[in-house]
């Protein structure tokens, strides 16, 4: 849960915080659970497909964009 990183590092600036939760929700909504990851190692989700990576990536370059806008 990003929120727990957020409130450790609440007094530093210029820190861009990720929050993948909703983007893997929304793609296992409309896809299979094989598609994005290769395993459940962590219960709920595991290590990345391919397709995973990008979506991860992505999402990750969204939030860093839209920060510096």
């Amino acid at each position: 849960d990003v929120k727990t990183l957020e409130q450790m590092l609440s007094g530093m600036t210029g820190v861009v915080f990720v929050d993948n939760k909703g983007v893997f929700r929304e793609a296992l909504a409309r896809g299979r659970y094989d598609e994005y990851f290769t395993d459940a190692f962590a219960g709920d989700f595991g290590h990345c497909t391919s397709e995973g990576a990008r979506l991860l990536a992505q999402n990750v370059a969204d939030s860093i964009e839209a920060y510096f806008r």
